[in-house]
């Protein structure tokens, strides 16, 4: 993973033996273009970045401020963002009582996916923010007046002598396939919460971390708009983000698929007059994906692009243990079949281009999140959530890791809990929002950066915060969606759409769409039913190729060739787990399998994947 590292000891320990430090940046140059570098280094802190050439670092030096940003503020060039920084940097080391609102009212308004480092050289302090949404994931570790915060969890683990997973954060990862909140796979080691200042005093050894701006869905500010007051401002907001994110200097290229969120995205650019290319891929099933095929093909002429199609083949080995090694298992690793992808894009398009995809369209805009009935209580919200949201089941997780289903269960409660929402279904919008969002789509856009700048114009700050105020019952049904789509691009909104619960391909503009949707809602009441009747429409169509040998296989042989795994996970639990295989699906033994293999690779340094780098795993 492309990244900034910062390492931070009071008494200089980790920074005495220099050739660990630099064999720990090179566990971090994962392909040939990709090069370390010392950005700054004293005996007592060292900041280093690892990236290719690309990859967006930008220095802004003076007499008093280094300022280093990692990643990118749209809409501004370099000349006004030392002037901005320099600016920002003189409340980063105010009294938190006295700079808090200033900065959060600058993040609030300043859209970018960013990290920003700044040392004072004359107060001889560091301070280390992220944007307001936090974008480009972050992890940190503090004891013992160390600190060390970098992109990538395979650092950390390089530069402690001593460190162990965190058990409860395997449960989680289990259930939903991601840990919850700022908990980590590490054991005392967290993800930085969004809009949050770490402070180091040099001087005092004196480590602060304050957390600026909460994220709080409870009051919807736009309720008394009407939809298609919303929808215009929307429409307005969204092509203004598309058009900040825009190269001016390198080619953007648009993924492309059937489904609303890339037909908007493309619309925008369209619409703003700015030249793109599109890329759409094809599994290896020739199933999966093929009714993206039609729809986007005749996006890409409504809009007058260039559009490649790459079928994909299956994955092998090395793909698998390359998706490992670059996201440390925070992506599953089912989805090694991208990598390929994502070099013939390369290949077509070159790495300094700008990847844009429709990402949080989904998330933010296409549905209403509130449960329906509305939860009686903590515990029959928690139960929705874990009921809708598991990959593998409570009880199969309970099994795996040896810790009680309550106390997994008291887990989320007490993290569920913490949110500010007092409403109960907004606090499930939270955990959607935050959560589903956050921790599982944002490292998948991350996985996309190691290969080129990939952009997600649903995640502007100021679209984010105005949609999340619209009303939750306007989004009901795709109805303000279908509002925006259609005053953004009319011709985009005619095509057909065939998302998932979508039963046959309609335009969302089309009463027949409607129909179908109410018919669908109404299923979704008997999830059983609904199962039987979606299935009957749109079979499964993955299960032909799911359970490869070389796949199981290799998973068995981890729990042989690693001992570490015993130690976080039961060997029978697993063994039981792979006998009754066929129970599951491809995607919930790809998250058990996923956690072997992270556990193996950070613990032993190897993989058993390695074994199998030819082979297919399908």
């Amino acid at each position: 993973m492309p990244s900034m590292s910062f390492v931070y000891d009071s008494g200089g320990g980790l920074l005495q033996n220099e050739p660990a430090v630099l064999q720990s940046l090179d566990s971090l140059i994962h392909t040939e273009v990709y090069q370390s570098e010392i950005l700054l280094k004293e005996k007592t802190y060292l900041l280093a970045s690892t990236r290719y050439k690309e990859y967006p670092v930008t220095s802004f030096e003076s007499d008093d401020i280094s300022i280093y940003l990692e990643g990118r503020i749209y809409g501004k060039d370099n000349s006004s963002l030392k002037g901005e920084l320099t600016a920002l940097s003189g409340h980063l080391f105010q009294p938190q009582t006295e700079s808090s609102e200033h900065i959060s009212e600058w993040l609030l308004n300043t859209d970018g996916d960013f990290i920003i480092f700044s040392l004072n050289k004359k107060l001889n302090r560091v301070a280390i923010l992220n944007d307001a949404l936090g974008r480009l994931p972050l992890y940190y570790h503090e004891a013992n007046g160390q600190l060390i915060v970098s992109r990538e969890l395979r650092f950390i683990t390089k530069m402690l002598t001593d460190w162990q997973f965190d058990r409860m954060a395997i449960a989680q990862y289990l259930l939903f396939g991601y840990p919850l909140g700022r908990r980590n796979i590490l054991e005392n080691t967290c993800r930085l919460d969004p809009a949050t200042l770490i402070r180091v005093d040099l001087n005092e050894a004196k480590i602060e971390l304050d957390n600026i701006h909460q994220l709080n869905f409870e009051v919807k500010k736009y309720s008394d708009r009407t939809i298609q007051q919303n929808a215009s401002e929307l429409v307005a907001l969204f092509s203004e983000s598309c058009k900040k994110r825009a190269s001016t200097d390198n080619k953007n290229v648009v993924s492309l698929s059937g489904g609303l969120d890339s037909r908007s995205v493309s619309g925008a650019l369209h619409r703003n007059n700015i030249p793109f290319a599109a890329t759409t891929y094809l599994d290896y099933g020739k199933t999966v994906y093929a009714s993206d095929l039609k729809p986007s093909e005749q996006l890409a002429n409504i809009f007058g692009i260039d559009r490649k199609l790459f079928q994909l083949a299956p994955p092998k080995g090395k793909d698998i243990l390359r998706l490992l090694k670059i996201k440390n298992g925070l992506n599953p690793l089912g989805m090694g079949f991208i990598l390929p992808y994502f070099d013939e894009v390369i290949k077509n398009h070159g790495q300094g281009i700008t990847y844009f995809t429709g990402d949080g369209g989904d998330q933010i805009l296409q549905y209403d999140h509130r449960p329906s009935p509305k939860p009686k209580g903590i515990d029959e919200l928690v139960k929705h959530i874990i009921s809708m949201k598991q990959v593998l089941p409570l009880d199969t997780v309970a099994s795996l890791t040896g810790i009680k289903e309550s106390q997994i269960i008291d887990e989320v409660t007490n993290h569920v809990m913490s949110y500010p929402e007092k409403d109960l279904s907004q606090k499930y919008v939270h955990f959607m929002t935050c959560e589903y969002g956050i921790n599982w789509y944002w490292e998948g856009e991350d996985r996309n950066r190691c290969y080129f700048w990939s952009v997600a114009p649903f995640y502007s700050i100021q679209l984010f915060n105005y949609v999340m105020n619209c009303p939750d019952r306007q989004k009901s049904q795709y109805a303000l969606y279908r509002q925006f789509l259609s005053e953004l691009s009319p011709q985009a909104a005619a095509i057909d759409y065939a998302g998932p619960h979508i039963l046959i391909p309609l335009p969302i503009t089309s009463i027949r769409f409607r129909i179908m949707r109410s018919m669908v809602a109404i299923l979704s009441r008997f999830p059983n039913l609904k199962r039987k009747v979606i299935g009957k429409v749109k079979p499964e169509t993955t299960s032909s190729h799911a359970y490869n040998s070389n796949f199981l296989q290799c998973l068995k042989e981890q729990t042989v060739n690693c001992k570490a795994i015993s130690d976080y996970l039961s060997l029978p639990a697993i063994e039981e787990t792979l006998k009754d295989y066929s129970k599951y699906s491809i995607f919930q033994i790809n998250n058990l399998f996923t956690v072997t293999s992270f556990i193996e690779d950070l613990k032993d340094g190897k993989s058993t994947i390695e074994a199998y780098y030819e082979a297919e795993f399908i």
